[in-house]
């Protein structure tokens, strides 16, 4: 017999018990130790006769195998369903308006040294972008619409040639029916709430890390003042033109404790009940100087984020933005484990690319 190299076990509140989970084949489990022992003993030898039944449970889990080959097989198949679910989806390219910035927030996954490059994305790089978005967009015979993400930097910096810089991306969009997306600190939102308001916006994404005193350590101009009163100012006169602003909360064990603080901060300011939607995100240890690519959030403050939605019922309405917090939150809210993910990144799935101001394309933001 072959054991799953799938297979995680985890104590249970009980001693005796363990937890086993298999994200391959979605099956998940209570043993007691003694069946632990077993299946484990399968792998040395024929224990089929003895404890035929469990060991039959176990081959329908997907515990074990008769042969390493079957669990391939099964991996294999994953991987062709997920290619269909790829092909599907529509291209999503997030496109650097500028490397500028007028925020140095303490934890920036971005080198700093990027915020010196003034420069703003040309005219005729712009219709190149599109041009080149066409094309791929024909390449994967998609029947979706591209996902179009404005980011930086900054892209949202007062001037006209940013503002000229966002319009004709914006019309381009509107001219081609392309979805948007707009990531921004939100310092200017007020200043461009009135040529935003005039386009089909999916959301604006701007970020509050906590009450005035909280957010004003953290994100901060180059002069070391606070930037909340200015994006406050903006949400406010974002939603009352109608724009659809998703609130990003960056979390760590600096601010975690001032969540509450702030989400009763967004009740009494009435932003809940116009179009707007609140998420947590632990904030990621990776970036340029970074040895890896992938998800590096702490345990201890993803459990916090937990027992904190649990003991303060003003925060139900912020959700929690996180890929371990929502694999949890399927097994509770499904009884089962997600549908594994045979690609982890987005940028190996061929649907997501990344285009600069300089007109260079990157498969990874």
């Amino acid at each position: 017999m072959y054991l799953s190299k799938y297979n995680l076990i985890f104590n249970a509140a009980d001693q005796n018990w363990r937890v086993i989970l298999n994200p391959l084949s979605g099956a998940m489990d209570f043993f007691d130790i003694r069946a632990i022992e077993v299946m484990n003993l399968s792998a040395d030898r024929d224990v089929s006769g003895e404890y035929s039944d469990f060991i039959r449970y176990c081959r329908k889990r997907k515990y074990v195998y008769e042969h390493a080959s079957d669990e391939q097989t099964v991996i294999n198949e994953y991987e062709e369903n997920s290619k269909l679910l790829y092909i599907n989806e529509p291209l999503r390219v997030e496109i650097y308006v500028t490397f500028l910035c007028n925020l140095r927030c303490t934890y920036c996954f971005q080198n700093h040294n990027f915020h010196r490059n003034r420069g703003v994305i040309k005219p005729e790089v712009i219709d190149s972008m599109f041009r080149a978005i066409s094309i791929l967009n024909e390449m994967r015979n998609s029947k979706q619409a591209p996902i179009i993400k404005l980011f930086g930097g900054e892209p949202l910096l007062k001037g006209r040639s940013h503002r000229e810089a966002i319009k004709k991306i914006l019309d381009l969009c509107k001219k081609n029916d392309y979805r948007v997306k707009l990531i921004t600190n939100g310092v200017q939102l007020a200043y461009y709430a009135d040529l935003l308001s005039k386009y089909d916006l999916e959301f604006i994404q701007v970020t509050l890390d906590g009450p005035q005193k909280v957010h004003d350590q953290r994100r901060i101009f180059a002069n070391g003042r606070g930037s909340f009163e200015f994006i406050a100012e903006g949400i406010d006169v974002a939603l009352n033109r109608g724009l659809p602003v998703a609130i990003r909360v960056n979390v760590d064990e600096d601010n975690i404790e001032f969540i509450p603080e702030l989400a009763r901060l967004i009740i009494q300011k009435g932003w809940l009940d116009k179009r707007i939607a609140v998420g947590i995100s632990p904030v990621d240890e990776f970036g340029p100087e970074s040895e890896w690519c992938i998800e590096q959030v702490g345990v201890n403050t993803l459990k916090k984020l937990l027992e904190m939605k649990t003991q303060h019922e003003q925060t139900s309405f912020m959700s929690i933005c996180c890929r371990l917090a929502k694999y949890f939150e399927h097994i509770v809210e499904k009884g089962t484990l997600p549908f594994p993910k045979i690609k982890y990144c987005s940028a190996t799935m061929g649907n997501q690319i990344s285009l600069d101001l300089m007109g260079n394309m990157f498969a990874c933001c």
